[in-house]
């Protein structure tokens, strides 16, 4: 391949593959290729960086970050794009603030859709904490702001979030998130050995989670 690729992901139908192309001109792009036909057939610029995608429950659309556009900072945010019509539009915009002080900043640096629904999981960086909230892909409406978590992940039947934070040895560990009842539970917290986790990864039938610490 011509160009650094990196983050790759099938659709929930198996249809198409994605990934991020990273350009001669150091711009990201995202390339959706058709399975059965063999054919890419559609490639979204992104004019900056993109660290995030992911698709549709239906596979229809894919949602994606901007980050770093040069050209005008006002485009940074979180895009969807509609892989039949081709149309982009954005559903949260990057606030980088009033000065040149990182202080002043708030920017997306992830996302992931549910796969039972249109709701999508928004993670957004601040300077001293990180925020989660959920969009409604459907009715346009950010509705629940998850409070200090770094991002996490929907639970395989989409009803609950797993959560993970990197805030060090007073808030570092894994929590399970349930949105229609606000409750939180703690599934690993701080110990010798984990202060702060990175990521996290649940099996297809929610038994098994793996932590990256």
């Amino acid at each position: 391949h011509p160009n650094s690729v990196r983050g790759v992901s099938f659709s929930p139908d198996g249809k198409y593959l994605a990934w991020l192309e990273i350009a001669q001109n150091r711009n990201y792009e995202i390339a959706i290729y058709d399975i059965n036909n063999s054919a890419k057939i559609a490639l979204i610029n992104v004019e900056g960086e993109s660290t995030h995608f992911d698709f549709s429950n239906n596979s229809r659309q894919i949602v994606f970050t901007k980050e770093r556009v040069v050209s005008a900072r006002e485009k940074e945010g979180v895009f969807i794009y509609d892989i039949e019509t081709g149309q982009e539009k954005v559903i949260a915009k990057n606030n980088l603030g009033d000065s040149n002080d990182p202080v002043d900043d708030m920017y997306y640096v992830g996302v992931n859709w549910n796969p039972r629904d249109s709701r999508i999981l928004l993670c957004r960086s601040l300077w001293e904490s990180s925020e989660m909230d959920i969009f409604d892909a459907t009715t346009n409406q950010m509705s629940i702001n998850l409070g200090t978590h770094q991002c996490g992940h929907w639970t395989p039947d989409g009803t609950k979030i797993v959560t993970f934070s990197t805030n060090g040895m007073w808030y570092g560990g894994a929590w399970i998130y349930e949105p229609q009842t606000l409750k939180e539970t703690q599934i690993i917290g701080n110990t010798k050995e984990v202060f702060d986790v990175y990521e996290v990864a649940m099996s297809s039938n929610g038994s098994i989670l793996a932590l990256l610490t």
